[in-house]
């Protein structure tokens, strides 16, 4: 019986390894999505589903496993994120944070596709790092400075060089030979003229600059990035999941984060009695959305961000959706479709 055309057909489901999730998203494409999906985050065009997560204890390593999930209805993409967050896999050569996202189709509810999530997380993190200080900075930004030089950070060069009118871009890490790599990396693939600066000083590194990064991935609170260190005006982006900076820069600046009961689960100086208390002035997607507006004067910004799993969702459809054109990926089910 000859398949009937008003129903969707169902193809295959794909698998996607690192190289083809690459292949499938130019930094362009990936940096456009992000930014996209944070306009829309907060209308019904997305739906952002529940975060949940646990402990683990396996011999000496405390491993904090867990999922992050959404709909993007404009793309007919709904998904799940499993991730595994180990500080013990960089010694053993390992990604920090492996995840593995499934997308399915939000209308069938069919599986489309599985890939390898790892390289999405630290770019999609960067990505919406730079897209929301961006949306924040009340002047185009000119001179940066990223505190850590590892796949995060690496990332946040790559895009505020790619994306932003920056001329400086001021790099610290633990040595500096590896804050000069990650400035040598970016540099080779840049078309215009961008000044770096490698340090293993973050005082030096954050000196004049209007925008500020942090993704260290700490193990435990540290003042890395100071209040009076700071512009007046300076904007602020932590990413790691313990605290980057200093308690005065919480006492004073406006805050906004990616998720407001996330991070005070997640943080202790935002939960009742801590410092960053009822100081939290709102989400990022209601700045990215014109909902939310910076304040006017000359106040320091602190974007406290983590990432949504919404955006996983989104690029990895996106990227099953180029590797069907492109055919490219492995097919689960080949007699399928």
């Amino acid at each position: 019986m000859p398949a009937d055309p008003g129903k969707p057909t169902a193809v295959s489901p794909l698998y996607l390894d690192v190289s083809t999730v690459r292949a499938c998203l130019s930094d362009e494409e990936l940096y456009e999505i992000v930014n996209q999906t944070l306009r829309e985050s907060n209308s019904a065009r997305v739906v952002k589903g529940p975060k949940s997560g646990f402990g683990v204890d396996i011999g000496s390593d405390h491993l904090h496993m867990g999922s992050v999930s959404g709909c993007v209805l404009s793309s007919s993409v709904a998904g799940i994120k499993w991730f595994t967050v180990s500080d013990k896999n960089p010694s053993k050569d390992l990604p920090r944070v492996p995840a593995t996202i499934l997308v399915c189709d939000a209308e069938t509810g069919l599986l489309e596709g599985v890939l390898d999530g790892t390289p999405l997380t630290s770019e999609r993190t960067a990505a919406m790092a730079v897209a929301a200080a961006a949306a924040c900075s009340r002047r185009p930004l000119k001179h940066a400075a990223v505190i850590g030089a590892g796949a995060i950070g690496r990332a946040l060069i790559k895009y505020l060089a790619l994306t932003q009118p920056v001329e400086h871009i001021a790099v610290a890490a633990l040595e500096e030979s590896e804050a000069r790599h990650a400035c040598d990396a970016t540099a080779a693939i840049l078309r215009r003229n961008v000044s770096f600066c490698a340090s293993s000083d973050p005082q030096v590194a954050v000196r004049d600059a209007d925008v500020i990064f942090t993704a260290t991935g700490v193990p435990v609170e540290t003042d890395l990035v100071c209040a009076e260190w700071l512009k007046d005006d300076a904007i602020v982006c932590s990413l790691g999941s313990r605290r980057e900076v200093d308690l005065d820069l919480i006492a004073q600046a406006w805050i906004i984060v990616d998720d407001i009961e996330g991070v005070k689960m997640r943080r202790s100086d935002f939960r009742e009695g801590g410092i960053g208390w009822n100081r939290i002035a709102g989400d990022v997607a209601s700045v990215m959305s014109g909902q939310l507006h910076p304040p006017p004067d000359a106040k320091r910004i602190l974007l406290n961000l983590a990432g949504l799993g919404i955006l996983d969702v989104a690029l990895a459809g996106r990227a099953i959706a180029n590797a069907r054109r492109k055919g490219l990926g492995v097919q689960l089910e080949p007699g399928r479709g």
